[in-house]
């Protein structure tokens, strides 16, 4: 019994020591890479899971930039800021924003809008067209418009006498100290 024991023994010994057929067919020299395939298929394995995790990125970290925009319709302006506010968006103010652009500032919530060193928002009055193509200022859209924007837009508004067929702009430190402050680099967004 004990020599039967031995051998059962050894036995056991001799195969948790030979590598199973599965194991030995991975040893094989059709199944090694050389170093540059090694090296390429990390490569590819990083740029499919940086793929995926840019996939997975929700909305909430896309940003709408806004860099020459001199204004339109209220209404259109209304229509793609109520869209654009559940998106969770964050609105850049890189450059002019003039006129209905400035709605922005009404439709999307202030945690949601910075300002570079570049943006310049500019008012005045609503206007429609009148005889002969003047402007004539259409005091209800007027007093929406001005109704609609953040306390200190409409307090620095009216500082400077309300609006007017006159324009007038706000920016540099002004725009900052109601703003929170944001900086570009390349493809960064960094708000401070």
């Amino acid at each position: 019994m004990p020599e039967a024991a031995t051998a059962a023994s050894s036995l056991a010994h001799r195969e948790a020591a030979t590598p199973s057929r599965a194991v030995k067919n991975r040893h094989d020299s059709r199944y090694l890479m050389s170093q540059s395939e090694r090296q390429k298929m990390k490569t590819l394995t990083l740029l499919l899971s940086s793929a995926f995790l840019f996939a997975c990125a929700g909305d909430s970290h896309a940003v709408v930039r806004i860099v020459n925009d001199r204004g339109g319709l209220i209404q259109r302006y209304l229509d793609r800021y109520d869209g654009l506010k559940g998106t969770g968006q964050t609105v850049v103010i890189d450059g002019l924003c003039a006129s209905a652009c400035t709605i922005v500032l009404a439709k999307i919530p202030s945690g949601r809008v910075c300002v570079t060193e570049r943006a310049n928002l500019a008012f005045h009055a609503a206007w429609d067209f009148g005889a002969g193509g003047r402007h004539i200022t259409n005091r209800e859209a007027t007093r929406m418009m001005y109704s609609m924007y953040p306390a200190p837009v409409r307090s620095w508004i009216s500082g400077r006498g309300g609006l007017s067929p006159h324009t007038i702009f706000l920016r540099g430190t002004q725009l900052q100290t109601m703003f929170p402050r944001c900086y570009l680099d390349a493809a960064v967004f960094l708000r401070s």
